[in-house]
């Protein structure tokens, strides 16, 4: 009938477009199938400090069996873990990425300090903030003032508050820094003159 004859060229329109489809499709899946989610930093976060979940990204790459990336299901893994040295935007992460690392580094020392509230900047000091360590010249647990010197630049290994045995608001606080300026620091932060001050990166 006249109907049906007008009925077939979308029938026949119909069937195309699954054809299509299915051949789209199994191009796509064929296409994945060869590929792998990993992790891969969205931006830098220095050596130190704790990777958060807003500093990775999932990419997709050509699967093959020397890919040591970590894969994107096991994100859970790495957020909260320290980065072990600098990791730069873009970075496949790898398990020997996460870590505490095998020291402070060629030329380096780690130095502990109890500080009191004054001490420390008010905002909360987390694992790879950038610090100036100042020499006050003075106590200033005392209320004593001086003009402060610049003893050294420092990167924060650990910070935590302290909770026996000293005031409510110390701080115990460890740096990273020169291996010839920690002698000074810890001399300085003896008498209570060492007082830190957060940095740009």
């Amino acid at each position: 009938t006249v109907q049906r004859q007008r009925n077939v060229p979308w029938m026949v329109l119909g069937v195309i477009l699954v054809i299509g489809g299915a051949l789209v499709f199994a191009a796509v899946a064929s296409a994945m199938a060869g590929r792998q989610a990993v992790l891969a930093m969205a931006h830098a976060v220095p050596a130190g400090q704790v990777v958060q979940d807003d500093d990775l990204v999932v990419v997709n790459l050509a699967s093959d069996g020397n890919l040591r990336a970590i894969a994107a299901g096991d994100r859970h893994t790495v957020v909260g873990q320290t980065a072990a040295l600098d990791l730069i935007e873009g970075t496949l992460v790898t398990r020997d990425h996460l870590g505490a690392g095998s020291g402070p580094g060629e030329g380096k020392a780690v130095i502990g300090l109890a500080l009191a509230p004054g001490q420390v900047p008010s905002s909360e000091l987390a694992p790879g903030d950038r610090v100036e360590v100042l020499d006050t010249g003075a106590n200033p647990v005392a209320g004593e003032r001086a003009a402060p010197t610049v003893l050294a630049a420092a990167r924060v290994s650990e910070a935590k508050p302290v909770e026996t045995g000293a005031a409510t608001g110390d701080m115990a606080v460890s740096l990273v820094v020169d291996k010839d300026q920690a002698p000074g620091i810890a001399a300085a932060a003896a008498q209570k003159r060492v007082t830190l001050v957060l940095v740009s990166p």
